[in-house]
């Protein structure tokens, strides 16, 4: 899949509203189902982290 059917796909996936990724790929770049899987953990860890940040920064 290409680099927008990612950004797709990790909205939906993720719930999230729109994401841009900027990779040193160009649009021609095809991602195998194992990069993306990759990638997906790598977002979500950093969303799952974001958030936990924001929790803590409301506690304080």
């Amino acid at each position: 899949m290409n680099k927008y059917e990612v950004e797709k796909r990790l909205c939906e996936e993720l719930n999230i509203e729109y994401i841009n990724l900027s990779l040193r790929t160009g649009p021609s770049h095809r991602f195998t189902e194992k990069e993306y899987q990759e990638l997906k953990s790598d977002y979500a860890q950093l969303f799952l982290q974001l958030n936990k940040l924001n929790v803590e920064k409301d506690q304080e």
